[in-house]
């Protein structure tokens, strides 16, 4: 079982990976840092049932952020508000990266994919995990993960022929 000092670790290490990564998703500051901090209380809360024979700490985390964020997409009031012409830049990825303007757009691209798309290609790429990390966190078989990703990186490989601009 985690206790105090694990989590607060966990947090000092995992922190911003997991907040970049919510962001990504839900595209809000506020909502992100929210969510971010929902993650670890839900993980404080859970702790008992971290069993690091079936994944890493920062696979589990991720897990929880990964479910956290699609029961707040679930929210109908969320899908009220939320449409392409109020759908936010996403800048603390596009700062990371050499060339803002094309990546904006690459992730403005991204964003017309499914959720699950969304899900995969933001864990394999800009958080860096392994796939077979992300079929811990969402369950699935390793081999269908990576048949999802290449699909998924297919899908926004076409999306991004004739769509972006020098």
């Amino acid at each position: 079982m985690l206790d105090h000092s694990d989590l607060v670790t966990a947090f000092e290490q995992y922190n911003e990976l997991l907040y970049k990564y919510v962001y990504v998703r839900v595209g809000e500051q506020d909502i992100a840092e929210e969510l971010t901090q929902d993650v670890f209380l839900k993980a404080w809360h859970a702790r008992s049932r971290f069993d690091p024979r079936k994944a890493s700490l920062k696979t589990w985390l991720f897990a929880i952020a990964l479910n956290t964020i699609r029961d707040h997409l679930r929210n109908p009031k969320i899908h009220a508000e939320l449409n392409e012409e109020t759908a936010p830049v996403l800048e603390s990825v596009a700062q990371a990266v050499e060339h803002q303007q094309l990546h904006e757009q690459i992730l403005a691209l991204m964003h017309t994919l499914r959720p699950i798309d969304q899900e995969l290609l933001t864990l394999r790429y800009i958080n860096e995990l392994s796939p077979r990390e992300i079929a811990i966190i969402a369950q699935q078989p390793y081999g269908v993960i990576k048949v999802r990703l290449h699909r998924a990186l297919t899908k926004l490989r076409n999306l991004c022929h004739g769509n972006l601009e020098f």
